[in-house]
């Protein structure tokens, strides 16, 4: 499940490099994330 999340996020960010905004979401969202997991 975590590689899979990983991944995703990875993707995202990548993909979206050009856009800091979307990066700043997928990181608020990974540590929403990260902060239901634990």
């Amino acid at each position: 499940m975590h590689t899979f999340v990983l991944g995703f996020l990875d993707a995202i960010i990548y993909s979206s490099t050009k856009d800091g905004r979307l990066f700043w979401w997928s990181l608020s969202f990974f540590s929403a994330l990260l902060y239901v997991l634990k």
